[in-house]
């Protein structure tokens, strides 16, 4: 096929315009026979995603000889993750003033019977420790499972040549499972076009017209976003960013396709040690992480549009104090979101409530969340590929040697 002659990236993004078309020209019946595609390849990529983290963290902490490498890899991590969102909170900020947005919009009282309950951040925070790992995993908390194989990993460092066989296994069975995912990938255009037809047919533009500006405010922050991170990379990585994205392309498209950040990570993961050229070691400690709880468009960017959006669809006055604390709030939120459904939502419902704001704004846009989620999950994803090009500059070092 013709198709077959372009990159993956290439594939991906024709898949998606294709995907747009049929869903919008046929009927939800012929569309609805797409759905095991989507399906399938949805549960393909979740299928890598546990064993996947598990072997990749637990193989790279076991390699590390140096501890004050170790260290480094930690706090340049954190580092960048902040100021990040920092970023993104200020564009967020900075665009939903400026845009106006909910600006001679008045909405119905049923819209706040649309919301539903979320967890609390303290018990968000205390689902991130590890207990019944299996459960949690069950439960789709990852980073419980994190914590734990970087436990597992240090612990295999420390012992040195007595569990060299133990080392070897976690090193080979994650090269094959990468193996496995580069195959997975390579499904990635028939996936894409599926899900996206799919959401085609769901939408019409006529349901979207009341909030058609919510919509192309908050893609206008998250492409801020996306530059900002392109100007880091150019700056201070030094790293063409036009190769990134080139480069990335793939895993963006997925991302955008899937609204999944979990989703992704195998495919985020491939890109940046096949394509990128990052170290194995940098992206098995920075990619999962960030697919977990470095989300600057859900955890930043919508929350703030969403204060502002509900401030003044009912007509309430911010004062610099309440900017200021809405910008700290949404920079926080960013670090409390986790790789689950209503992550948004949940950042959002912490925002607004810290804030002493009624949730009206928040349900009024619930009906139009999964084409907001598109574009703050592909931003995530790139911040994520961002931060792990970032950590790996910084923590190159003669100095700094891996086990072989």
């Amino acid at each position: 096929m013709i198709i077959n002659k372009f990159g993956l990236g290439t594939q991906s993004l024709i898949a998606l315009f294709l995907g747009i078309l049929f869903g919008h020209f046929m009927p939800a019946n012929v569309v609805w026979y797409l759905s095991p595609l989507a399906a399938i390849y949805l549960k393909l990529l979740k299928l890598m995603i546990v064993p996947l983290i598990f072997s990749s963290i637990v193989s790279s902490f076991a390699k590390y000889e140096d501890s004050v490498l170790m260290k480094k890899l930690g706090s340049n991590t954190l580092l960048w993750f902040i100021i990040t969102a920092l970023i993104a909170s200020f564009v967020g900020l900075w665009v939903g003033v400026t845009s106006k947005i909910g600006v001679g919009i008045d909405i119905p009282n049923n819209y706040v019977n649309q919301l539903h309950n979320t967890p609390s951040i303290r018990d968000t925070f205390l689902n991130m420790i590890p207990s019944n790992i299996i459960g949690q995993i069950a439960d789709g908390q990852v980073i419980p499972l994190i914590i734990f194989a970087i436990f597992v990993g240090l612990a295999i460092s420390s012992q040195g040549e007595k569990v060299k066989t133990v080392r070897m296994f976690f090193s080979e069975f994650s090269d094959v499972l990468f193996k496995i995912t580069r195959v997975i990938i390579k499904l990635s255009p028939i996936g894409i076009f599926a899900i996206i037809a799919e959401v085609s047919n769901k939408y019409g533009f006529n349901a979207l017209i009341p909030l058609i500006k919510f919509i192309i405010v908050l893609y206008m922050a998250c492409f801020i976003q996306i530059i900002v991170y392109c100007i880091l990379l150019l700056l201070v990585a030094k790293k063409n960013p036009i190769i990134f994205i080139r480069d990335f392309f793939p895993a963006m498209i997925t991302a955008f396709s899937t609204s999944t950040s979990m989703g992704t990570l195998p495919v985020t993961m491939e890109r940046l040690i096949d394509n990128l050229k990052v170290r194995k070691e940098v992206v098995s400690f920075v990619a999962p992480l960030g697919a977990n709880m470095k989300m600057d468009a859900c955890g930043a960017i919508f929350p703030i549009l969403v204060c502002t959006f509900t401030a003044n669809i009912l007509h309430i006055d911010l004062n610099l104090q309440q900017y200021i604390l809405m910008f700290l709030l949404s920079s926080i939120a960013t670090f409390c979101t986790v790789g689950m459904p209503g992550t948004a939502v949940m950042s959002a419902t912490f925002v607004l409530t810290s804030m002493g704001f009624p949730l009206d704004g928040l349900a009024f846009v619930l009906g139009i969340d999964r084409i907001l989620d598109m574009m703050r999950t592909m931003t995530n994803v790139v911040g994520t590929g961002t931060c792990a090009l970032l950590v790996d500059k910084f923590t190159k070092s003669r100095n700094a040697t891996y086990a072989k």
